[in-house]
């Protein structure tokens, strides 16, 4: 098995205390809507044992968190962020669905040594909604491979280029390079997993509408949100303004790069 190489980004302080007060309320941290998270769980729903053990890793406000175990009614979902304030968001939302004594929730980092000791391993499912871009796909894949059970399920979405590196308009990949630079073709996300020594099942590109979801309720609460920053330098005026720019280079880009799924399974045994 090829090693993974740890691409870790912490982002500071008061910057992702910033991202979550502008988050606050909402669904969607990325893009995604419910009806493609039921979608991509019933690919692999025949499979699970009953009850299952699912983590969320990176839960956000818990929205995917409570519709696993809606969907599943018998399993019990681990959910980790690592901002309280997301923590408590996801808290709240399972206790309003009537299911928080299924709804383990857990502040930290998603990729930490701490995980197993929490007993969130042999885990029959891993999802991994838009989170993986905060720590890399070599540090989540490395890290959540052997939390897995034999014949477990991970399944994350992940930002990737759809064209060529010389057919990418100048600014979006300038921007891109930038704000991820372990953006890669869904083909080398594939490799990636493989060389994590996960099985690659299938992958699944995700919509105009999964877009929709998650930048449609932003411009309005980015307006807001600037033109009460205590200056243009903070934090909060800072993070506004980048996802004011994300959603900029969106509109101009759209079909040079999507978000996709992807779906993974853990050998049943060691070759």
């Amino acid at each position: 098995m090829t090693e993974l190489k740890d691409t870790r980004r912490q982002a500071p302080p008061e910057l992702a205390a910033a991202y979550a007060e502008i988050f606050a309320g909402l669904d969607r941290l990325g893009p995604g809507h419910e009806e493609t998270t039921a979608r991509m769980l019933a690919l692999v729903h025949p499979f699970l044992p009953h009850p299952a053990r699912i983590a969320d890793m990176g839960c956000g406000t818990g929205a995917d968190a409570v519709d696993l175990a809606l969907t599943l009614p018998e399993a019990q979902v681990y959910a980790v962020d690592a901002l309280p304030e997301m923590a408590r968001a996801c808290r709240d939302r399972a206790r309003r669905a009537g299911i928080a004594p299924r709804v383990t929730v857990f502040v930290g980092d998603m990729c930490g040594d701490f995980l197993d000791r929490l007993g969130m391993d042999q885990l029959d499912l891993i999802w991994a909604s838009s989170s993986v871009w905060a720590v890399g796909r070599g540090t989540a894949l490395a890290s959540w491979a052997p939390l897995l059970r034999p014949g477990g399920w991970l399944l994350f979405s992940d930002l990737v280029w759809l064209s060529a590196p010389d057919q990418r308009p100048r600014d979006i990949a300038a921007f891109w390079k930038d704000a991820y630079p372990d953006m890669v073709t869904p083909g080398q996300v594939v490799t990636e997993i493989a060389q994590a020594g996960l099985q690659p099942i299938s992958q699944h590109l995700l919509s105009a509408e999964d877009w929709q979801a998650y930048y449609g309720p932003l411009p309005e609460r980015l307006d807001r949100i600037r033109a009460r920053a205590e200056s243009p330098d903070s934090a909060l005026a800072r993070a506004a303004s980048a996802l004011a720019s994300e959603i900029r280079i969106f509109d101009s880009g759209f079909g040079s790069y999507t978000s996709g799924f992807f779906i993974a399974r853990k050998p049943l045994w060691d070759w």
